[in-house]
């Protein structure tokens, strides 16, 4: 039995379609836990709505509590061989959990992770290589974007056991709870089939108001140094994504205008990292050009973006 967990909080214009990818699916034997994360719309009355149409669905409302809290408690009462989680905004293909439970069983595997589609219209795919991973290679999947996510992929509830959400995290948690899970499975599958439907309201991170929260998010990089102490390969690539990420915001944050002291901050981070960032090297002249000048002078860093942005 595959358990699917669906946290849902105001969705009600998304939940239905939701529900009835779960329903439909060609893989029967499912448990469907859906958390009514203290909605305050019409969500509710929708869950309980369809949950009278199928009795594996279980509903359970609680206290506003974040993603985080209502994905644990769907943990909590999961009985599945398997467990699976599911966005409330987000669908499925109808044979997804058909074709993860078939790719554990035949691999022998503890987790299986799928492609996905992005944007409103599928206007783009997240692929990872297909095949076998194995120890720090399963691990090194998180740092992919198709690791990002907890939602395109199928765990064996033996290695949840004591797995849990970072429930005093809004961003990344999904990646540190990747990284708990595939530390504990003895291989996980990647198959290359194109099953989830992330649906994207707003896909411009131009436009993406960014805030303390993103750069709090950025905790899972620290969190996965810190638990790959003795392999020199995986923290160094750490570290490099970690960097490049914070260039990535420290840029949006200026064309943004937020906040000074927030810049500041993330100028800091950046410079404190000056001698790993030259010890792993760069991922492009792009970004090395950036690290570089915002080495020599923030401000001239900061002087450089503006140039570059007044001309788009």
């Amino acid at each position: 039995m595959v358990s699917v967990i669906i946290p849902v909080y105001n969705v009600e214009n998304y939940v239905e379609k939701t529900l009835k990818s779960v329903i439909n699916q060609t893989y029967k034997d499912l448990e469907i836990i859906v958390i009514d994360d203290g909605s305050t719309d019409r969500s509710p009355e929708i869950v309980d709505r369809i949950a009278q149409t199928d009795e594996r669905i279980r509903v359970v409302h609680t206290k506003n509590g974040g993603v985080s809290a209502a994905r644990n408690k769907g943990l909590d009462i999961a009985k599945g061989r398997y467990v699976a989680f599911l966005d409330s905004d987000d669908y499925i293909e109808p044979d997804m959990y058909e074709k993860m439970v078939d790719a554990a069983e035949k691999n022998n595997c503890d987790a299986v992770q799928c492609s996905y589609y992005t944007g409103d219209v599928d206007n783009s795919v997240e692929r990872e290589v297909p095949g076998l991973y194995r120890g720090q290679q399963a691990v090194k999947l998180v740092l992919r974007v198709t690791g990002a996510s907890v939602c395109n992929k199928l765990f064996s509830s033996t290695v949840l056991s004591d797995v849990r959400f970072k429930e005093n995290l809004s961003i990344g948690e999904d990646r540190i709870f990747n990284i708990d899970a595939f530390s504990e499975c003895s291989c996980v599958t990647v198959i290359d089939d194109i099953l989830y439907h992330y649906v994207q309201r707003d896909t411009s991170a131009m436009h993406a108001k960014l805030s303390r929260k993103n750069i709090d998010g950025l905790l899972f990089y620290d969190y996965l140094i810190e638990k790959a102490q003795g392999d020199d390969e995986l923290v160094d690539l750490a570290i490099r994504e970690k960097a490049g990420s914070l260039i990535f915001y420290l840029e949006l944050m200026i064309v943004q205008k937020t906040e000074r002291s927030l810049i500041d901050e993330v100028e800091k981070r950046i410079l404190e990292m000056k001698d790993r960032i030259n010890r792993v090297g760069f991922v492009s002249l792009k970004q090395k050009i950036a690290f570089k000048a915002l080495f020599v002078s923030p401000k001239l860093y900061e002087t450089m973006v503006r140039a570059k942005h007044l001309q788009w």
